[in-house]
């Protein structure tokens, strides 16, 4: 399992390259919930260092367009996991038993 940050399917033929050769999990999270993690984040560790993300991010409108941009990709992803009061552990639980369904082993 490779977790590729939010820029990496940006470029120009890294999305066809992703789907061709592996499979392409999109862990789905309400915007809401993206800016309180990205919040909480920036709180413990300091200034978030992503070339992408509004700076200062105050509101969860200012994710608004970059969201929307990557959902292209996410809707072309084999399989999405709502993580929305979903447990991480939940998660990967769904993951590894739909892995042999979608031609990927489960370690």
């Amino acid at each position: 399992i490779v977790v590729l940050g939010e820029g990496a399917l940006a470029p120009s033929g890294n999305l066809e390259q992703v789907l061709a050769e592996t499979v392409l999990v999109h862990f789905k999270m309400p915007l809401s919930a993206l800016y309180w993690t990205l919040r909480h984040q920036a709180q413990e560790r300091g200034p978030l260092p992503h070339p992408l993300l509004p700076q200062p991010l105050d509101t969860a409108e200012q994710l608004r367009p970059l969201f929307a941009a990557r959902q292209v990709g996410y809707a072309r992803a084999h399989m999405t996991i709502d993580m929305e009061r979903r447990e991480v552990s939940e998660a990967v639980q769904i993951l590894q038993a739909a892995l042999p369904r979608l031609g990927a082993q489960a370690v």
